[in-house]
């Protein structure tokens, strides 16, 4: 097992803590940041480990509940935490101390990988659907709105809203979880790329069947 680190325990303190690695390293997202601290904020401070049920988090960090999820897949993918899941039970999370560091991971931060794409495609998607008007978009919130432009011009007939509809529900498909809670529908397939995906969606709804299907959209999530 990894080492594990220092951290306070809110049922006794009116704070945790962090160390600065982890808060300036750019493999944690400010997503993944806080549900880190969520489940900190339960930890027991000898073991540093934790049993928040994803209803809880979600609850309490306000957050989606697809987005918590997909939090905790990222910081246990990187090491900065463990994860101990028995079906019909609430997961046992335990704080890491020596999560991945930047160097160590040049292939998720150089370039991305088709899973990488897909992941940020459904990530850009949360980012709009939850943004206020005071938010700043996120990257992934800025590339999934090019995309949706794109879509736009290749579905002039189409309204805005009906393809940000659209757009919603193909990502609910697609990112349902199976019953242990590791995979999302879209890791079972061999290959999935969104464009295409998209395509064959749209091309099954009554409103885009009189649309020209064969191109692919002008922008794609890169």
């Amino acid at each position: 097992m990894s080492q594990t680190f220092e951290v306070r325990d809110l049922r006794q303190q009116d704070w945790v803590w962090t160390t600065k690695n982890f808060l300036f390293n750019p493999l944690v997202d400010e997503k993944m940041y806080k549900v880190y601290c969520g489940i900190a904020a339960y930890a027991d401070n000898q073991t540093q480990q934790a049993y928040p049920g994803i209803d809880t988090l979600q609850d309490k960090l306000h957050m989606g509940r697809s987005t918590v999820i997909r939090a905790i897949l990222l910081l246990e993918k990187r090491h900065f935490i463990e994860v101990e899941r028995k079906l019909g039970e609430h997961n046992i999370y335990t704080l890491l101390n020596d999560g991945m560091s930047y160097k160590d991971a040049p292939n998720e931060t150089q370039q991305d990988t088709p899973a990488d794409i897909t992941e940020n495609f459904f990530k850009g998607i949360n980012d709009l659907r939850n943004k206020k008007e005071t938010d700043e978009v996120t990257e992934e919130g800025k590339k999934m709105r090019e995309f949706l432009c794109g879509l736009k011009e290749k579905y002039p007939r189409a309204e805005k809203a009906v393809i940000w509809d659209e757009i919603q529900k193909f990502e609910r498909y697609w990112t349902e979880l199976n019953s242990t809670g590791k995979k999302m529908r879209w890791h079972k397939q061999e290959t999935f790329q969104v464009d295409r995906r998209l395509v064959t969606w749209f091309a099954k709804k009554d409103q885009f069947k009189k649309v020209e299907i064969n191109n692919k959209p002008k922008k794609r999530i890169v």
